[in-house]
């Protein structure tokens, strides 16, 4: 009989039985462990076949939906091998609803995770800062991140987000307040590795590093920041750590700043291995100048300049999640990149949902090629999230 089951999920699915491990987060979440997976985060209530049908099979049409979930169910308890009998398995059918065996103990890191939120919002003082702390190391990422499309788990994983953004907001607030500042600069730079997109992460950051000294730390770290939020958001960071930015380069000598920089993106262009056979990804100032010199050069060989716009937009109209987006624009900067453009081609991140890319060719009906060609690359990713590409191009005359 099965005792004791632990559960991790936030960051990657892993599941220990009474000790012994039975899957790890490399492993692939088949049907079976996605209905274990539902059924252990509804454990206060038995799913009715039709919810779990509705929720995992949610597009597909089943001849025998429910033939198919009770074929599911039974691949799941032959997972559990030392299980002798139906009655001693982790999932159970009653009332007319399948459900976690109330017999075994199951410990859930998203659980634990949600009931410390829960008791610190109502604690005081050390204990208040010691429940924000645990629940803080406890979120190592993303809710089934290895599921993030699927219907169900999408509204979980927002919560569980804002969740852990606030217990961070009011952790580094209270550290901020009484002066723990290498203690804030732990806690902010963990969060920023989990979530690098979030702003208020940096923001404190900065604080820390400001009330610590750390100016010449500042300036490598306000660059990298700055190049992530222009290339995967096409944002700028706040004016407040901006601020803290320029106040730290007064305090730094300018040619060892020069330097400091020069070195931080020399460390970055060396972490990349990958051979240089695309267009060049660059910043939006960068595809300005480079524009100039391409203007020029066209001049004079006689070819065209045309400017293409790739914006995301949403298939239904709502306004999709920041995390949406992200991953959406990742998978299209991939496609881009892979292969669908020249090596004499530029592309560059303009805005939250936008690219511009800019083609230099000798017709201008290359340039509906090359955007047939990322409409179809780019489509399977896509339409799950009800995402869509819409292009807009323009030819640009010689300077």
């Amino acid at each position: 009989m099965i005792e004791h089951i632990k559960i991790t999920m936030l960051g990657g699915l892993t599941v220990t039985v009474d000790g012994v491990s039975m899957l790890d987060s490399s492993s692939k979440i088949n049907k079976p462990w996605q209905v274990f997976c539902f059924l252990v985060l509804n454990r206060k209530v038995p799913s009715a076949p039709t919810r779990l049908i509705s929720n995992l099979w949610p597009e597909e049409n089943l001849t025998d939906p429910g033939n198919v979930l009770k074929n599911t169910v039974y691949a799941l308890r032959r997972e559990f091998k030392n299980v002798d009998n139906a009655s001693e398995s982790p999932v159970l059918f009653e009332n007319g609803g399948y459900l976690c065996n109330p017999d075994i103990r199951f410990e859930v890191d998203a659980e634990q995770f949600e009931e410390n939120c829960r008791n610190a919002a109502m604690a005081k003082g050390e204990e208040k800062l010691s429940l924000l702390h645990e629940a803080v190391d406890l979120y190592k990422g993303e809710l089934l991140p290895q599921l993030e499309n699927e219907v169900w788990v999408m509204p979980l994983a927002l919560y569980y987000r804002k969740q852990f953004a606030e217990c961070v907001g009011e952790l580094c607030n209270i550290l901020q307040e009484s002066g723990r500042y290498s203690e804030l600069l732990t806690t902010a730079t963990a969060a920023s590795q989990i979530d690098p997109l979030e702003e208020q992460y940096y923001l404190y950051t900065f604080r820390a590093l400001y009330a610590l000294g750390m100016h010449r730390v500042i300036i490598p770290t306000y660059h990298k920041t700055a190049r992530i939020f222009s290339e995967e958001l096409g944002a700028s960071l706040s004016s407040e750590i901006r601020e803290i930015f320029e106040a730290s380069s007064e305090r730094v000598d300018s040619i060892e700043q020069d330097i400091m920089i020069i070195k931080d993106d020399l460390r970055e262009v060396a972490k990349d291995n990958r051979p240089i056979r695309g267009p060049l990804y660059c910043t939006y100032d960068v595809f300005k100048y480079l524009y100039q010199m391409v203007a020029r050069s066209s001049e004079r060989s006689g070819s065209k300049v045309i400017i293409v716009l790739l914006s995301l937009q949403s298939e239904n109209g709502e306004q999709p999640t920041s995390k949406t987006f992200s991953t959406a624009m990742s998978q299209i900067k991939s496609a881009v990149l892979g292969g669908l453009l020249r090596r004499s081609d530029t592309v560059a991140r303009y805005s939250k949902s936008q690219y511009i890319i800019m083609l230099s060719i000798e017709k201008p009906s290359g340039a509906q090629t090359v955007m047939d060609r990322i409409a179809v690359r780019c489509e399977p990713y896509l339409q799950p999230l009800g995402l869509k590409i819409v292009f807009a191009k323009t030819e640009l005359e010689p300077v």
